[in-house]
């Protein structure tokens, strides 16, 4: 049975990914691949998929037909899955500082998180298609809570038992909603793994991966 390859956030790691993909097996990417998007010339678009996430360039990800939409259901290579794109980055505000003073290039954009409308809509797209398989970008909350870091988010000016996201509280809307037989995330750079409520739940860390089959098994 086919496998695919899902790998963990990249931040432009691209040498470290192509020893990765070194293994001629389909990839599908969690998102945060990068700004640079020069090396998908390198690759097909039936060979990769990638998840957008915080750390891309929101302009230039269009031109690539590697990237998936900002939500849906698709099948790749006999995989079907659920995937969500997007998160909240606690950096912005510092990113956009240094754009404006010229330290940075644009690294920031508001549509690096999906509107209240977009998430809605993926609410409802989820609980009409009740996927087996799940991929997004960002965790739902209740596992960003756990793998996430209070001293971290206090550094970045975040009050740990209010902290929240409106892309964290959609996702474990849809979570309620509905349980898959896996969902795997990455944005945390932790690796993690739980049962919840009979879904094996999935943290991949910076440049982790698991090779799965259509029904969602893996090693």
């Amino acid at each position: 049975m086919q496998k695919i390859r899902i790998v963990g956030d990249l931040h432009q790691k691209y040498s470290e990914f192509c020893k990765i993909a070194d293994d001629d097996l389909p990839i599908i990417q969690v998102g945060d691949f990068g700004y640079d998007y020069s090396i998908l010339k390198h690759f097909h678009e039936d060979s990769l998929r990638i998840i957008f996430g915080n750390h891309e360039h929101h302009v230039d990800r269009f031109v690539w037909p590697h990237f998936l939409n900002s939500y849906g259901e698709v099948e790749f290579h006999g995989l079907k899955f659920f995937y969500v794109g997007g998160a909240f980055s606690i950096d912005w505000k510092l990113r956009e500082k240094y754009r404006v003073e010229g330290v940075w290039p644009r690294t920031w954009w508001q549509e690096e998180e999906l509107s209240y409308n977009e998430l809605q809509k993926a609410i409802d797209l989820y609980i009409q298609v009740k996927p087996k398989i799940v991929i997004t970008h960002e965790p739902i909350r209740t596992v960003a809570k756990i793998t996430g870091s209070d001293d971290f988010l206090r550094n970045w000016g975040y009050d740990p038992k209010t902290f929240t996201t409106r892309t964290g509280e959609a996702l474990e809307r849809m979570f309620d909603a509905w349980q898959p037989k896996i969902w795997i995330s990455g944005h945390m750079h932790k690796k993690w793994s739980r049962i919840i409520n009979g879904t094996e739940y999935i943290s991949l860390g910076e440049l982790e991966y698991i090779d799965i089959d259509c029904d969602g098994n893996h090693d």
